[in-house]
């Protein structure tokens, strides 16, 4: 959306008004609750840890090619699954309307196939054939995934940040992600399907034992990093496999911290007032909002909570008051992802009047994953 402040200014014979607008990219996507639309299809999302948002289905994209056959060049287009190769197990569409298609490592990131065989950096993050504002999950990025569903107690252990440890890794994590692994419980709403794959010479093999899933992560010239599910598993399979094979693949998108303005107090008494955001992104995931306020710049006694909610303006009543007293005031927003600040506004309590003084402090400042400041006027 755009967002526009109009400044008047007076000459000796004119008045001129100009425009300045900022075009800001706003997230009204609520992870867990809203699908995504691609290809012809309405995906399901899940929220997984703090920070992913991933789709709970394996991605079906792009026109059928014979399980002997290789996508050929020019790599896929972003967003046009028109230009996708997939393959479906057994050579049956009715596989990949109900497993998710099967591609190459190359096709799945959108790279030309000599990447299947050669060195090829994506970009990070890669969107690959999955929609905007959603990528190709990396070997990092699979690991925060596993961590965020272990509670083994040797979890950083088990699902280390590195590119040496391999094999069949934590105790029952596997479980978490899928019905079909063993015990499987699905607690975390992966939804992983045990959809087999394509392999060496275009054989079909696996479904309904095993699955992998892409990473957009390359481990040498012709091979990748995936992660596996079972059916005689609970843990997780962490292995490299060679490019050219048919895997599944699932999107993911980073959830980030909400943005909130602060809005000038209305509804002014000598005792309450009304305190006023506006949450003009949620980062994917809908935070708890509240207003602030203190007798000191830039120090907050005191607050009062709306509760969780969408994009939006919002309001809470702030009590307590006395007459004659400047108050500050700032909009405070938390989800997930971390706390965001609105910047500081403030009002004095006279009888009789409902002026609001607004001012503006500071710029954005970050404080680990907390920002503090101004975030918008």
């Amino acid at each position: 959306m755009y967002k526009c402040k109009i400044i008047f200014g007076l000459t000796f014979l004119f008045t001129a008004i100009f425009f300045f607008c900022v075009y800001h990219t706003v997230d009204a996507f609520t992870c867990g609750t809203d699908t995504v639309s691609y290809g012809g299809k309405n995906y399901a999302t899940v929220q997984i840890g703090t920070t992913q948002c991933w789709f709970r289905e394996n991605l079906n994209v792009g026109t059928r090619i014979a399980g002997t056959a290789m996508p050929a060049d020019p790599a896929p287009t972003l967003d046009d699954p028109s230009t996708v190769s997939k393959w479906c197990y057994n050579n049956t569409e009715a596989n990949c309307t109900t497993d998710g298609g099967l591609y190459s490592w190359a096709e799945t990131n959108a790279l030309s196939s000599v990447c299947n065989t050669t060195a090829c950096t994506p970009p990070a993050p890669n969107q690959g054939i999955c929609p905007t504002g959603w990528h190709i999950p990396t070997h990092d990025e699979y690991t925060t995934l596993e961590r965020a569903i272990c509670t083994s107690g040797t979890c950083a252990t088990d699902f280390p940040f590195d590119v040496t440890s391999l094999g069949w890794r934590g105790t029952n994590e596997g479980s978490k992600l899928s019905t079909f692994t063993l015990n499987g419980n699905n607690s975390s709403g992966f939804t992983g399907l045990l959809a087999g794959g394509r392999y060496t010479g275009g054989s079909f093999s696996d479904r309904g034992a095993y699955t992998s899933l892409w990473s957009a992560s390359a481990q040498l010239a012709s091979n990748a990093w995936a992660r596996g599910l079972g059916s005689v598993q609970a843990k997780i399979d962490r292995n490299a496999y060679t490019k050219t094979y048919g895997f599944t693949v699932r999107c993911v998108k980073v959830i980030t911290t909400s943005i909130v303005t602060t809005d000038a107090v209305t509804s002014i008494t000598s005792t309450t007032a009304v305190g006023n955001g506006m949450v003009t992104d949620t980062g994917g995931n809908n935070p708890t909002r509240y207003i602030e306020w203190g007798t000191t710049s830039g120090s907050y006694s005191n607050s009062c909570s709306a509760g969780a909610g969408s994009m939006g303006a919002y309001s809470c009543s702030m009590t307590g008051l006395s007459v004659g007293t400047t108050y500050y005031v700032r909009a405070k927003v938390v989800n997930s992802a971390g706390t965001t600040y609105g910047s500081e506004t403030s009002f004095v309590v006279t009888v009789g009047s409902t002026r609001n003084t607004v001012k503006t402090r500071g710029t954005v400042k970050t404080r680990g994953d907390v920002k503090m400041g101004n975030i918008g006027n």
